[in-house]
């Protein structure tokens, strides 16, 4: 560890963002829960959907076949049982009498439609590759029949993309993304861009039944300003919440503090068909330049942890690889060997969220120090996926990746797969041997032949590097302790019918 340059880390951290403003007390009576998050939701179109803050609405508002349990087992949800027909032939049973919010009764016409709508999506149709056809026998019996064996229906089936939607709304809703209809435990009754969600129970739920009225979800980007905002009351759950906000926390005695690692990790990635950036030799000075244990511990506090993948150290598939050494004489003779001495510029574009604007700084300081001028573009969400998705325009990008079926061919796929080339894989990446890896991995239905496969294509990976692994995400939140059921997950989402307030 470099204490000078962590010295220096923790200087510019605080030059640049400061410290944590002073609460007031406000205590009051509490009618409707407020739950704070740092980014809008870019859509409620579940089929749209490539962002985690969307999520988060969509597993409240939408219901998917299955779900998974704290330990990423599936359980029942919309589907009360499923069993396997043979290796390719799965038969679920729909729970009866369940409600969309537009008073319509689900039915296996609606999951036909809208699986086979997912599978048609540019955003997540890679995820429903595998299935061959879907059938209907009865209105409470959907039959999925896959091309091979599969090792990812289930996991599949239990992602946000494979939300159930109302077939008779979604065929004539002009504003799917405002205006969500599912079975959900609650229902969305009003956005206000750039401010807030409001959520209302669905009173005749079919699982859990909510008892909190209403739910708004306050979108508040500056770490700081969520703090206040649980302090002050005005607030009871606040997420997203960096290292140093849960010290600002740890004194109040009304308020607990939840921390989890997520499956999921922070990198900063390439265009690996840039002009600046086709060259290894300088992703790999990038990376040399760029002290990364030092970086993460600051911006942690200690309390971070340096990822080495794309995957979580949780997600199924997951192996530690071997990344670039911090060595800044070895950056400089890299850079100069691929043509640049001093004279290299960069864009960097990343969230307006307060961690990636924090690795943005440090990123540009320390690339510096080999004659990188790295200029930093802030954006919200959207602008942040059509940036990055801008092959002509695109340089370098900090974002991460929430690996949310917990599977590896989730991050996989999404992310560096050819299929996905330019929509998920910003990396504009392609390896036709990490392509196979992948694909067998998807039709083996042996756990460990899927691990070996995984391995491999890591190994890939990591001797390709279209990007640089930061740290594994980890979910702070901050809740109110009259908020009962809170359990901090490791996918990021929260259901609200599983809370109550005192």
């Amino acid at each position: 560890m470099n204490k000078g340059l962590k010295s220096l880390l923790v200087i510019l951290l605080v030059f640049i963002f400061g410290s944590c403003g002073e609460k007031t007390e406000n205590k009051k009576e509490i009618k409707n829960l407020v739950y704070t998050m740092a980014v809008e939701p870019v859509t409620l179109d579940p089929y749209s959907v490539t962002d985690v803050y969307s999520r988060r609405v969509i597993k409240n508002v939408f219901d998917t076949l299955l779900e998974s349990d704290e330990n990423n087992e599936k359980i029942p949800s919309l589907a009360k049982s499923w069993k396997y027909l043979d290796q390719k032939t799965v038969e679920f049973k729909l729970n009866k009498d369940v409600k969309f919010h537009n008073g319509e009764t689900l039915t296996s016409d609606d999951v036909k439609y809208s699986l086979e709508k997912a599978k048609e999506s540019l955003k997540v149709g890679y995820y429903f590759d595998m299935i061959e056809s879907i059938e209907t026998p009865d209105l409470e019996t959907v039959i999925i029949k896959t091309n091979e064996p599969s090792g990812t229906l289930l996991t599949t089936l239990a992602h946000a993309a494979s939300s159930i939607v109302n077939k008779k709304d979604y065929e004539t809703n002009k504003d799917k993304k405002f205006k969500p209809v599912g079975t959900g435990p609650y229902k969305l009754i009003d956005w206000e861009v750039g401010s807030r969600l409001v959520l209302e129970k669905n009173s005749e739920y079919f699982g859990i039944k909510p008892v909190i009225e209403k739910v708004e979800i306050k979108i508040i980007p500056e770490d700081n300003n969520r703090v206040i905002a649980l302090q002050t009351g005005e607030a009871q759950i606040a997420f997203d919440l960096s290292a140093a906000s849960l010290k600002n926390l740890e004194n109040e005695e009304e308020i607990d503090i939840y921390t989890v690692e997520s499956l999921g990790t922070n990198y900063l990635g390439f265009n690996i068909t840039h002009p600046k950036l086709k060259d290894i030799r300088v992703r790999e000075a990038i990376a040399k330049a760029i002290d990364m244990n030092s970086t993460v511990e600051v911006l942690f506090e200690g309390k971070g942890r340096r990822s080495t993948s794309i995957l979580g150290p949780k997600v199924f598939g997951y192996k530690e690889n071997i990344v670039p050494n911090h060595n800044i004489q070895e950056a400089k003779n890299l850079l100069k060997e691929a043509g640049y001495d001093g004279n290299l510029e960069l864009t960097l574009a990343t969230g307006n969220v307060n961690l990636s604007k924090q690795f943005a700084e440090i990123f540009q300081y320390q690339l510096k120090q080999v004659g990188i001028d790295l200029k930093i573009v802030t954006l919200d969400m959207g602008a942040l996926l059509k940036e990055t998705s801008n092959q002509e325009k695109s340089e370098l990008f900090f974002l991460g990746w929430s690996n949310s079926t917990g599977d590896a061919d989730n991050g996989f796929t999404a992310n560096l797969h050819t299929v996905n080339y330019g929509v998920g894989n910003r990396f504009f990446y392609s390896n036709k041997e990490f392509d196979k890896l992948v694909d067998a991995g998807k039709v083996e239905i042996d756990q460990n032949k899927r691990l070996e496969y995984y391995k491999e294509a890591q190994d890939i990976i990591s001797k390709d590097l279209p990007f640089i692994p930061v740290s594994i995400i980890m979910y702070n939140s901050g809740v109110s302790n009259r908020v009962e059921g809170y359990k901090a997950d490791a996918l990021g989402y929260l259901k609200f019918n599983t809370l109550k307030i005192n």
